[in-house]
């Protein structure tokens, strides 16, 4: 597809669908080179239309759509409270757990109080502080982009992190 107005559109609707993309599989998939891809991707984000990553591009409505972590953290308190105390009773000594953001998994770090040896890897910045003070709680901070409504880091160094990591509960 060598029409830069078609690539444009195509780009656009299959963040629209998926929420990102990915540059290799858009090289594929519209027959132009990575190179020909990231200028469109370059353009596109100049234009505030998405959001360039390390070999992909999301969406800028799941980036900045969202209202801010602090705000949402205040609605629906006690249901989060419920949820986060009832996954507290799932957790065992020598856990090896992953936490993702959100304001239910706040809730949930907060509510954590094991006297037991566990391991929790995140990319929320808010429950690594929260857990932190636990001596007993072992922290992988992902690294990345910090989205800042989230108070969470994305990207590809959060993703590159992840993958060579594992866990035996996820929350």
């Amino acid at each position: 597809m060598g029409n830069i107005a078609k690539r444009h559109n195509f780009i656009l609707e299959q963040l629209k669908r998926d929420g990102y993309v990915k540059v290799q599989e858009l090289s594929e998939q519209l027959e132009v080179s990575e190179v020909t891809i990231r200028k469109d991707l370059k353009q596109l984000e100049s234009k505030k239309l998405l959001y360039r990553n390390h070999g992909s591009a999301s969406s800028l409505s799941r980036i900045i759509a969202d209202k801010h972590i602090d705000i949402k953290e205040k609605m629906h308190t006690e249901e989060k409270i419920r949820i986060a105390k009832a996954a507290c009773l799932l957790l065992e000594p020598n856990d090896k757990i992953t936490i993702a953001s959100g304001t239910t998994l706040f809730a949930f770090a907060k509510e954590i109080d094991t006297m037991e040896q566990i391991t929790v890897i995140t990319s929320s910045v808010k429950v690594s502080f929260t857990l932190c003070y636990h001596l007993n709680i072992e922290i992988i901070q992902l690294g990345g982009i910090l989205r800042k409504n989230s108070v969470s880091v994305i990207g590809h160094y959060a993703e590159n992190i992840l993958e060579s990591l594992s866990c035996n509960k996820l929350f």
